[in-house]
Protein backbone atom coordinates (compact mmCIF):
# COMPACT_ATOMS: atom_id res chain seq x y z
CA UNK A 1 0.00 0.00 0.00
CA UNK A 2 0.98 4.06 -0.70
CA UNK A 3 1.59 6.08 2.09
CA UNK A 4 -0.15 8.88 1.30
CA UNK A 5 1.10 12.82 3.35
CA UNK A 6 -1.32 15.58 4.44
CA UNK A 7 -2.84 16.76 1.29
CA UNK A 8 -2.51 14.60 -0.84
CA UNK A 9 -4.93 11.96 -3.32
CA UNK A 10 -5.53 9.28 -5.33
CA UNK A 11 -7.93 8.34 -7.87
CA UNK A 12 -10.18 5.72 -6.75
CA UNK A 13 -10.11 2.84 -9.21
CA UNK A 14 -12.98 0.16 -7.90
CA UNK A 15 -16.90 0.58 -6.61
CA UNK A 16 -16.85 -1.17 -3.56
CA UNK A 17 -14.17 0.46 -1.23
CA UNK A 18 -13.24 -0.04 2.75
CA UNK A 19 -12.23 2.87 5.10
CA UNK A 20 -10.53 1.82 8.70
CA UNK A 21 -8.96 3.08 11.33
CA UNK A 22 -6.69 0.89 14.49
CA UNK A 23 -5.76 3.34 17.12
CA UNK A 24 -3.39 2.37 20.76
CA UNK A 25 -3.98 4.20 24.31
CA UNK A 26 -2.59 3.71 27.37
CA UNK A 27 -6.03 4.24 28.63
CA UNK A 28 -8.22 2.04 26.27
CA UNK A 29 -9.68 4.98 24.64
CA UNK A 30 -12.64 4.89 22.14
CA UNK A 31 -12.35 6.25 18.99
CA UNK A 32 -15.53 6.87 16.50
CA UNK A 33 -15.64 6.97 12.98
CA UNK A 34 -18.13 8.88 11.04
CA UNK A 35 -18.91 9.51 7.84
CA UNK A 36 -21.10 12.59 6.15
CA UNK A 37 -22.51 11.98 2.74
CA UNK A 38 -22.67 15.68 1.55
CA UNK A 39 -23.91 17.73 -1.47
CA UNK A 40 -22.21 21.07 -1.94
CA UNK A 41 -20.92 20.82 1.53
CA UNK A 42 -24.25 20.22 3.41
CA UNK A 43 -26.11 16.77 4.18
CA UNK A 44 -29.28 17.00 2.75
CA UNK A 45 -31.23 14.60 5.50
CA UNK A 46 -30.22 13.13 9.09
CA UNK A 47 -30.11 9.53 7.92
CA UNK A 48 -26.88 10.92 5.68
CA UNK A 49 -25.01 11.13 8.68
CA UNK A 50 -23.47 7.67 9.30
CA UNK A 51 -22.03 7.41 12.83
CA UNK A 52 -22.29 5.39 16.41
CA UNK A 53 -26.38 5.73 16.63
CA UNK A 54 -26.74 5.60 12.58
CA UNK A 55 -24.63 2.74 11.51
CA UNK A 56 -26.32 1.75 8.28
CA UNK A 57 -28.20 4.29 5.60
CA UNK A 58 -26.74 2.37 1.34
CA UNK A 59 -24.34 2.76 0.48
CA UNK A 60 -22.58 3.16 3.57
CA UNK A 61 -22.17 0.95 6.55
CA UNK A 62 -20.31 1.35 9.68
CA UNK A 63 -18.74 -1.46 11.31
CA UNK A 64 -16.86 -1.48 15.10
CA UNK A 65 -14.91 -3.53 17.09
CA UNK A 66 -12.17 -2.98 19.54
CA UNK A 67 -9.18 -0.32 18.64
CA UNK A 68 -11.01 -0.87 15.19
CA UNK A 69 -13.43 0.76 12.55
CA UNK A 70 -15.04 0.24 9.38
CA UNK A 71 -16.74 2.33 7.36
CA UNK A 72 -17.81 0.28 4.22
CA UNK A 73 -18.84 2.27 0.99
CA UNK A 74 -20.55 0.95 -2.60
CA UNK A 75 -19.64 4.24 -5.03
CA UNK A 76 -21.49 2.32 -7.53
CA UNK A 77 -25.19 2.85 -5.89
CA UNK A 78 -24.46 6.69 -4.25
CA UNK A 79 -26.49 9.14 -5.07
CA UNK A 80 -26.00 11.52 -8.11
CA UNK A 81 -26.27 14.48 -6.00
CA UNK A 82 -23.65 13.12 -3.53
CA UNK A 83 -19.73 14.75 -4.67
CA UNK A 84 -18.24 14.30 -0.98
CA UNK A 85 -18.12 12.16 1.85
CA UNK A 86 -15.94 13.88 4.50
CA UNK A 87 -14.54 10.93 6.96
CA UNK A 88 -14.20 11.88 10.82
CA UNK A 89 -12.67 10.54 13.72
CA UNK A 90 -13.96 11.79 17.54
CA UNK A 91 -12.31 10.74 20.64
CA UNK A 92 -14.73 9.70 23.54
CA UNK A 93 -16.72 13.20 24.52
CA UNK A 94 -18.37 11.55 27.84
CA UNK A 95 -14.79 11.55 29.32
CA UNK A 96 -13.76 14.49 28.05
CA UNK A 97 -10.27 13.25 26.01
CA UNK A 98 -8.20 14.73 23.40
CA UNK A 99 -6.12 13.25 20.43
CA UNK A 100 -3.49 13.96 23.12
CA UNK A 101 -4.47 10.89 24.69
CA UNK A 102 -4.48 8.38 21.25
CA UNK A 103 -0.83 6.76 20.73
CA UNK A 104 -0.85 5.93 17.63
CA UNK A 105 -3.56 5.89 14.97
CA UNK A 106 -3.44 4.80 11.71
CA UNK A 107 -5.96 5.73 8.48
CA UNK A 108 -6.52 2.81 5.82
CA UNK A 109 -7.97 2.58 2.22
CA UNK A 110 -7.61 -0.73 2.19
CA UNK A 111 -5.48 -2.31 -0.33
CA UNK A 112 -4.70 1.12 -1.64
CA UNK A 113 -3.14 3.43 0.78
CA UNK A 114 -2.40 4.73 4.61
CA UNK A 115 -1.72 7.19 6.74
CA UNK A 116 -0.49 7.75 10.02
CA UNK A 117 -1.76 10.76 12.12
CA UNK A 118 0.79 12.92 13.42
CA UNK A 119 0.83 16.45 15.05
CA UNK A 120 -2.28 16.57 16.67
CA UNK A 121 -2.65 17.22 20.51
CA UNK A 122 -6.00 19.13 22.15
CA UNK A 123 -8.04 18.02 18.98
CA UNK A 124 -11.42 16.06 20.15
CA UNK A 125 -12.54 14.95 16.21
CA UNK A 126 -10.63 15.27 12.89
CA UNK A 127 -11.61 15.17 9.64
CA UNK A 128 -9.55 12.22 8.38
CA UNK A 129 -10.04 12.37 4.71
CA UNK A 130 -12.57 12.92 1.85
CA UNK A 131 -14.02 10.65 -0.92
CA UNK A 132 -14.82 13.05 -3.25
CA UNK A 133 -16.08 13.55 -6.99
CA UNK A 134 -14.09 14.87 -9.51
CA UNK A 135 -15.79 14.91 -12.92
CA UNK A 136 -16.24 11.14 -13.63
CA UNK A 137 -14.06 9.84 -10.87
CA UNK A 138 -13.90 9.07 -7.16
CA UNK A 139 -11.00 10.52 -5.20
CA UNK A 140 -10.13 9.95 -1.94
CA UNK A 141 -7.39 12.61 -0.08
CA UNK A 142 -6.10 13.06 3.34
CA UNK A 143 -7.24 16.18 5.01
CA UNK A 144 -6.16 15.22 8.95
CA UNK A 145 -7.62 18.85 9.72
CA UNK A 146 -8.82 18.63 13.94
CA UNK A 147 -11.24 20.52 15.38
CA UNK A 148 -11.21 21.55 19.19
CA UNK A 149 -15.34 21.30 19.73
CA UNK A 150 -16.04 17.98 18.55
CA UNK A 151 -18.02 16.12 16.36
CA UNK A 152 -21.01 18.73 17.25
CA UNK A 153 -18.54 21.59 15.68
CA UNK A 154 -18.19 19.33 12.28
CA UNK A 155 -21.99 18.34 11.88
CA UNK A 156 -22.98 22.24 12.20
CA UNK A 157 -20.18 22.67 9.53
CA UNK A 158 -22.21 20.43 7.24
CA UNK A 159 -25.79 21.90 7.60
CA UNK A 160 -27.12 19.80 10.96
CA UNK A 161 -28.35 22.56 12.93
CA UNK A 162 -30.86 23.10 9.85
CA UNK A 163 -32.36 19.76 10.34
CA UNK A 164 -32.11 19.57 13.94
CA UNK A 165 -33.54 22.98 15.14
CA UNK A 166 -34.42 21.42 18.83
CA UNK A 167 -31.50 21.19 21.04
CA UNK A 168 -32.69 18.53 23.06
CA UNK A 169 -33.16 16.46 19.65
CA UNK A 170 -29.77 17.42 18.74
CA UNK A 171 -28.44 16.68 22.24
CA UNK A 172 -29.90 13.19 22.32
CA UNK A 173 -28.47 12.34 18.81
CA UNK A 174 -24.81 12.78 20.01
CA UNK A 175 -25.17 10.92 23.59
CA UNK A 176 -24.26 7.16 22.46
CA UNK A 177 -27.10 4.83 22.90
CA UNK A 178 -26.56 2.63 26.20
CA UNK A 179 -25.92 -0.46 26.40
CA UNK A 180 -26.88 -3.22 28.48
CA UNK A 181 -23.19 -3.18 30.30
CA UNK A 182 -23.51 0.69 30.28
CA UNK A 183 -26.80 0.38 32.43
CA UNK A 184 -25.26 -2.00 34.83
CA UNK A 185 -22.23 -0.04 35.53
CA UNK A 186 -24.50 3.78 35.91
CA UNK A 187 -26.33 1.17 38.40
CA UNK A 188 -23.30 0.38 40.37
CA UNK A 189 -21.93 3.92 40.46
CA UNK A 190 -25.36 4.71 41.37
CA UNK A 191 -25.21 2.39 44.49
CA UNK A 192 -21.82 3.32 45.17
CA UNK A 193 -22.75 7.33 45.23
CA UNK A 194 -25.82 6.13 47.66
CA UNK A 195 -23.36 4.53 49.61
CA UNK A 196 -20.79 7.11 50.42
CA UNK A 197 -23.57 9.67 50.96
CA UNK A 198 -25.22 7.26 53.96
CA UNK A 199 -21.35 6.78 55.15
CA UNK A 200 -20.64 10.78 54.93
CA UNK A 201 -24.13 11.44 57.04
CA UNK A 202 -22.18 9.81 60.00
CA UNK A 203 -20.24 12.01 62.18
CA UNK A 204 -16.20 11.10 61.19
CA UNK A 205 -13.79 13.25 63.25
CA UNK A 206 -11.03 11.65 61.33
CA UNK A 207 -12.31 13.19 57.90
CA UNK A 208 -9.88 16.12 57.97
CA UNK A 209 -7.32 13.99 58.58
CA UNK A 210 -8.47 11.75 55.44
CA UNK A 211 -8.54 14.96 53.52
CA UNK A 212 -4.87 15.92 53.72
CA UNK A 213 -3.74 12.56 52.85
CA UNK A 214 -6.00 12.24 49.68
CA UNK A 215 -4.40 15.50 48.83
CA UNK A 216 -0.46 14.76 49.85
CA UNK A 217 -1.12 11.20 47.89
CA UNK A 218 -2.56 13.21 44.65
CA UNK A 219 0.47 15.59 45.06
CA UNK A 220 3.45 12.12 45.06
CA UNK A 221 0.70 10.65 42.22
CA UNK A 222 1.45 13.51 40.12
CA UNK A 223 5.04 13.72 40.97
CA UNK A 224 5.48 9.49 39.90
CA UNK A 225 4.07 10.37 36.51
CA UNK A 226 6.33 13.03 35.56
CA UNK A 227 8.88 10.59 36.78
CA UNK A 228 7.85 7.87 34.12
CA UNK A 229 7.12 10.53 31.09
CA UNK A 230 10.84 11.52 31.28
CA UNK A 231 11.77 7.55 31.86
CA UNK A 232 10.03 6.61 29.09
CA UNK A 233 11.08 9.40 27.16
CA UNK A 234 15.14 8.25 27.65
CA UNK A 235 13.93 4.92 26.65
CA UNK A 236 12.43 6.18 23.31
CA UNK A 237 15.85 8.16 22.78
CA UNK A 238 17.94 4.84 23.67
CA UNK A 239 15.93 3.10 20.88
CA UNK A 240 16.33 5.66 17.96
CA UNK A 241 20.07 5.59 18.68
CA UNK A 242 20.15 1.83 18.68
CA UNK A 243 18.42 2.31 14.84
CA UNK A 244 20.87 4.74 13.35
CA UNK A 245 23.08 2.15 11.83
CA UNK A 246 19.57 0.24 10.43
CA UNK A 247 18.82 3.40 8.88
CA UNK A 248 21.94 4.35 7.87
CA UNK A 249 22.50 1.40 5.98
CA UNK A 250 18.80 1.69 4.15
CA UNK A 251 19.82 5.31 2.99
CA UNK A 252 23.28 3.86 1.77
CA UNK A 253 21.96 0.37 0.04
CA UNK A 254 18.95 2.24 -1.49
CA UNK A 255 16.05 -0.44 -0.25
CA UNK A 256 12.90 -0.81 -1.56
CA UNK A 257 9.98 0.48 -1.17
CA UNK A 258 8.91 -3.23 0.59
CA UNK A 259 12.28 -3.05 2.71
CA UNK A 260 11.87 0.48 3.98
CA UNK A 261 8.57 0.17 5.57
CA UNK A 262 9.83 -3.23 7.10
CA UNK A 263 12.62 -0.61 8.75
CA UNK A 264 9.59 1.58 9.41
CA UNK A 265 7.65 -0.96 11.09
CA UNK A 266 10.57 -2.25 13.64
CA UNK A 267 11.50 1.13 14.39
CA UNK A 268 7.45 2.07 15.54
CA UNK A 269 7.69 -1.49 17.02
CA UNK A 270 11.10 -1.13 19.53
CA UNK A 271 11.59 2.35 20.06
CA UNK A 272 7.64 3.74 20.49
CA UNK A 273 6.16 0.69 22.19
CA UNK A 274 6.51 1.16 25.74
Amino acid sequence: MKELIKGENITIERDKITISIVWESESDIDVDLSAFMLSSNKIKSIDDFIYFNNRKNLPIELRTQKNRADILIDLSNMDNSIDKIPIVATVDKEKDYTFEAIEFLKLSLKDIAYYVLDGVSEEKSIILAEVYRREKDWKFKIIASGFKDGLEAIARNYGLDTLLKDKKEREKKFKKEPTNQTNQDNQTDQENRDSESKSSSKPNSSSNSNQNVKSQNSGNTFSQNKVKIKEKISKMKERLDGMRPIINKAIAEKYSESDTRMVLDRILYRCFRL
